[in-house]
């Protein structure tokens, strides 16, 4: 799997805090119909990650698998940093 994200450069934990806009690493995915910001809630594999949208930490029924990608994301399951 690699290397696990824990940790930005700044040293702040990156995975489930997206509560505050100052910490964590923001990312776009695709949820259902519609490209959203979100945080990532933790990582699955070297390019697979569960992440869900700003508001919704902590409602796991909104938790996305999403699949890391290049380019911008445009189907269900993708996302970019």
């Amino acid at each position: 799997m690699g290397r696990p994200l824990r940790k930005d450069v700044n040293g702040v934990d990156v995975i489930g805090t997206g509560a505050s806009t100052a910490t964590g690493v923001r990312i776009d995915f695709y949820d259902a119909s519609l490209r959203t910001d979100g945080v990532i809630i933790k990582q699955r594999g070297s390019k697979s990650y569960v992440v869900t949208r700003v508001g919704d930490i902590g409602t796991t029924a909104n938790y996305v698998t999403a699949k890391l990608v290049s380019g911008a994301p445009n189907a269900y399951g993708e996302m970019r940093l």
